[in-house]
C-alpha cells in the first residue's frame, strides 16, 4: 500500500475485477439458462426456478460490482480532480487533502481537510443495487436448497410408509394361510 495520499485504485486490480466479473456473469447467466431449458420451463418446478433465478441475481451482482470497476478504469487524474474539485463545490476544491479508494463497497473518495468525504466516480447505483442483488442471490439459494431437502426428505418419508405398509401387508398373508 502506497502513502501517497492522492493515489487511486490500482489499474491492474479494476482490469481483473472486470474480467473477472464478465467471466462469472457470463458463466452464471449459461447456467441459469442451461438450468432451465435442460428441465423444460413448464415442467421445472420450484427448486430449479429458484436455482435459475439465484443465480440470475448473482450474475446481476457481479456484472454491477463490475460495471463500478470500468467506471474506475477510466477515471484517470484529470478527471479525478475535476470530479473532485465539482463535488466539493468551488469553495472548496482547495481542501482536498486526499482521496480514499476502496474496494468494498467499491468507491473513489475525495477526502476535505474538515474530515468530510465526498464519492465520485462509480455511480451511485452500483453498490446498493449489487448489494440487493447478492442479498437476493444468496436467499435464492438457500430457498433452493431448502425446496430440495423438503423434497427429498418427503420423498424418503413417502418411501418408509410404503415399505412398512408392504411389510405389514405380507406378514398378515403369511399368518392368514
Amino acid at each position: 500500500m502506497t502513502t501517497d495520499p492522492f493515489d487511486g485504485h490500482d489499474w491492474m486490480s479494476l482490469m481483473g475485477i472486470a474480467l473477472l466479473g464478465l467471466i462469472l456473469t457470463t458463466s452464471l447467466t449459461a447456467y441459469a439458462c442451461t438450468t432451465l431449458t435442460r428441465h423444460g420451463l413448464p415442467l421445472a418446478g420450484p427448486a430449479v426456478w429458484l436455482r435459475a433465478t439465484a443465480a440470475l441475481s448473482g450474475a446481476g451482482a457481479i456484472a454491477l460490482y463490475a460495471w463500478g470497476a470500468v467506471h474506475l478504469m477510466t477515471f484517470d487524474e484529470t478527471s479525478r480532480t475535476d470530479a473532485c474539485q465539482h463535488a466539493v463545490g468551488p469553495a472548496h476544491a482547495g481542501d482536498i487533502d486526499g482521496y480514499r479508494p476502496t474496494y468494498l463497497p467499491l468507491r473513489f473518495g475525495c477526502h476535505v481537510k474538515g474530515g468530510a468525504t465526498y464519492d465520485v466516480g462509480v455511480p451511485g447505483y452500483v453498490n446498493p443495487g449489487a448489494l440487493g442483488l447478492g442479498v437476493a442471490a444468496v436467499v435464492l439459494a438457500g430457498l433452493a436448497g431448502l425446496t430440495i431437502w423438503a423434497g427429498r426428505r418427503r420423498a424418503r418419508s413417502a418411501a418408509e410408509a410404503t415399505a412398512e405398509a408392504t411389510a405389514t401387508g405380507t406378514a398378515a398373508e403369511a399368518s392368514g394361510r
